[in-house]
């Protein structure tokens, strides 16, 4: 195996081992994804029992003055929990965002890079396969000269022996 096969080999095994590497990234990018997406429903429902625990408080505060002052508190403390899941539905379309621009990134990345380096590894394989089949075309050619020599040789002696020179 040439130095240049031994290379091209080289570069392969770590092209496949970035590859590996950008999948496993990409795997646990959708992962947080998912999670994400989950923490969001949890907070829209957290908000949905929040309004609910809101909406008693206004019903009991017709009841009595002190109980709606409690209850005008809930309200607000729901509406806080409101917004804080709101913001955290946003950090996770945020995150969803960043994904998705990672794996953007990733297939360009193959596309522009990894497609490339497989043309130019092809594109030297084939001169390879060319310089190759040049020499043992030359080998072919220079055993018949070789045979044609010894012929010779020995058609001269044959000349030499009748003559008697030698």
């Amino acid at each position: 195996m040439t130095d240049a096969e031994k290379l091209i080999l080289e570069k392969l095994d770590s092209l496949s081992k970035d590859i590996q590497e950008t999948k496993k990234e990409a795997s646990l990018a959708r992962e947080e994804a998912s999670l994400a997406r989950e923490e969001a429903s949890l907070a829209r429902e957290e908000a949905s029992l929040a309004r609910e625990e809101a909406s008693l408080a206004k019903k009991e505060a017709s009841l009595a003055r002190e109980e709606a002052s409690l209850a005008k508190k809930e309200a607000s403390l729901a509406r806080e929990e409101a917004s804080l899941a709101n913001q955290k539905a946003d950090q996770a379309n945020e995150r969803i965002d960043q994904v998705k621009e990672m794996i953007l990134q990733t297939q360009l990345l193959i596309e522009n890079e990894v497609s490339r380096k497989i043309n130019i590894i092809g594109d030297g394989h084939d001169f390879l396969k060319m310089r190759l089949d040049e020499a043992l075309r030359l080998e072919k050619t220079r055993e018949r000269m070789e045979l044609e020599i010894v012929d010779l040789r020995m058609e001269v002696k044959k000349i030499k022996s009748h003559l008697n020179i030698a």
